[in-house]
């Protein structure tokens, strides 16, 4: 929620630089919880078996936080 509100603060005020600077710090803590999400399927996935699955989630991960 944090990212999609600084993501419009930034918008509505684009010289804000303290918006452009929360904004950018919460884009990478999402896309660090997100990524971590995916490995987290994508090994219950390989638990059972399902590597093409697992691969897109794999891939969705790197996506995510590369």
């Amino acid at each position: 929620r944090a990212e999609s509100a600084l993501y419009l603060a930034t918008k509505f005020d684009p010289k804000n630089e303290e918006f452009a600077r929360l904004h950018q710090a919460a884009r990478q803590k999402s896309g660090y919880v997100r990524a971590r999400a995916y490995v987290e399927q994508a090994e219950s996935e390989e638990s059972y078996g399902r590597a093409k699955e697992a691969l897109g989630l794999y891939k969705r991960a790197v996506d995510c936080d590369p």
